[in-house]
């Protein structure tokens, strides 16, 4: 009795600490519990009286609301083959002009258009430029309401939002971020590229979308997604870099193709190289490098800045007008830095001949002064056919073509010829092939069936149709043309394919 006795107490603090002991965690519990509903009750009323997610998410939905009307689906049947390509649109203006991707209309025999109301209306290709793979379409209808344009490049980290029709899921909405501008992806299918980069998801469909800013006003066109250098467009899923064509492109070539109805390319007239790479090489060799002027080694010693030296001027062109010369680095075009001379080219042959640009350029020391840094106004020039097509230009005239023109009305009356959209033969080789086919006035609407809207379009055309040839073979190309008289014709040419 008395060791029960004695095991008392001890009972009664092992009771009383089993108790402390299981309680302890459930008021801890609970008064966390507690804390966490009073914090909850707190926090919805803030929620209910200032919600800044709830004024984003209005906001946004607002902004969908102002863009959807001037989105379109857009539909081509492909000329004499079989297959359909779907694409994305906006609405250019109150005429009823529709921008989309020249890849998704190319070569189509009919081009539907449907708005998110539901309308569905025909379309006509009123041109296209395939080497900013944009194109121009004339809807007819009603019910097409025009967007808002801004021509202000975006910056860096701005919010931006994506339109289109992605995998066929319509008028679709995506939203992200301005991941950088001034973009070169290697697109094979794309010639100058200078894209704005995104990581709103772009996909398959997205083509020809509008990219709108936080006012719903359009500042691109969805293009491609990156998946590697040599991509064609439209290959892969979104891997989170998506690509657009800039305002200011799709402004100068819209204008070209409303105006005139084809495309010329911007021209500087300077051959450049990378200073960076010059003066790597200076490092290596520890001298000029080989096939470098000595004249320029003052430019590669003292430049420290990023930009491209220019090795020669042609004669009579923007670069020699406006005063720059060998020896001077270009740092900056309109503001933007340039460091490749792919990124020049496309920078410049994307703005229209006959409007002006800001060069900053570092000049370097003469024999009375110091290096100095000046920004000059230069007067865009038209980029010609030479540039990019000399190899298709010399084939072309040992079949007998000697002069090209675009087919302008000016360039027609001035033959006496009805005007027509396209290529115009200005003058042709007596005794020729080319003379007895295709006469001075006559005018090439196609390529292998595939139309053409001006010069650029037409060697484009062949460089591609010829690159699937072994270079230096001998092709005979399918010429689609209106002779002068009127009549439609069709004749084999034959073109060499460029030596590479």
């Amino acid at each position: 009795m008395s060791r029960i006795a004695s095991l008392a107490p001890a009972a009664v603090v092992a009771a009383s600490c089993a108790l402390v002991l299981w309680a302890t965690p459930r008021i801890a519990q609970r008064t966390v519990d507690e804390r966490a509903a009073l914090q909850a009750e707190q926090s919805r009323q803030v929620l209910g009286r200032r919600n800044v997610l709830a004024e984003i998410s209005e906001t946004q939905r607002e902004l969908a609301q102002v863009v959807e009307p001037s989105v379109v689906l857009v539909e081509s049947v492909l000329d004499g083959r079989v297959g359909q390509r779907t694409g994305s649109g906006w609405v250019y203006d109150s005429d009823g002009h529709v921008v989309t991707n020249a890849h998704v209309v190319d070569g189509a025999g009919t081009v539907t258009v449907q708005t998110s109301s539901g309308a569905v209306l025909t379309a006509e290709v009123v041109g296209l430029d395939l080497r900013t793979d944009i194109a121009v379409l004339q809807a007819s209808g009603d019910g097409l309401v025009a967007a808002e344009r801004s021509p202000r490049t975006p910056l860096q980290g701005e919010l931006v939002f994506a339109f289109g029709s992605p995998f066929d899921f319509r008028f679709s909405m995506s939203a992200g971020i301005v991941s950088g501008i001034g973009r070169t992806a290697g697109l094979s299918s794309i010639d100058y590229e200078n894209f704005i980069q995104v990581d709103a998801a772009i996909n398959p469909g997205n083509s020809g979308g509008p990219l709108c800013d936080v006012y719903g006003r359009v500042i691109g066109m969805n293009t491609a997604i990156a998946t590697g250098r040599g991509a064609m467009l439209g290959q892969g899923q979104f891997g989170g870099i998506g690509l657009a064509i800039p305002m200011e492109i799709i402004e100068s070539v819209v204008g070209q193709i409303l105006d005139q109805g084809s495309v010329e390319q911007g021209y500087l007239g300077v051959n450049t190289v990378s200073l960076r790479e010059l003066q790597q090489q200076l490092a290596r060799v520890g001298g000029t490098p080989d096939g470098v002027p000595d004249f320029l080694a003052p430019t590669i010693e003292q430049c420290e800045r990023d930009g491209l030296v220019v090795m020669a001027v042609s004669v009579g062109e923007a670069a020699e007008r406006a005063g720059i010369d060998p020896g001077d680095v270009i740092l900056e075009i309109n503001g933007r830095t340039v460091m490749t001379t792919d990124s020049l080219t496309s920078l410049i042959a994307t703005q229209r001949p006959g409007t002006s640009a800001r060069l900053l350029l570092w000049e370097p020391p003469s024999s009375d002064a110091p290096p100095t840094v000046r920004e000059v106004t230069v007067v865009i020039g038209r980029r010609p056919a030479e540039a990019d097509a000399a190899a298709l230009l010399t084939s072309l005239r040992k079949a007998g073509v000697l002069e090209l023109a675009n087919a302008t009305e000016d360039a027609c009356a001035a033959l006496g010829v009805q005007h027509r959209r396209g290529v115009l033969i200005e003058s042709v080789k007596d005794d020729s092939e080319a003379a007895d086919l295709l006469p001075e006035g006559t005018v090439i609407i196609a390529i292998e069936g595939q139309a053409i809207f001006g010069e650029s379009d037409l060697y484009t055309r062949l460089e591609r149709i010829l690159s699937r040839s072994f270079p230096g073979i001998i092709r005979r190309v399918q010429f689609s043309v209106v002779l002068p008289d009127g009549r439609p014709q069709t004749v084999a040419i034959p073109v060499q394919a460029p030596r590479r």
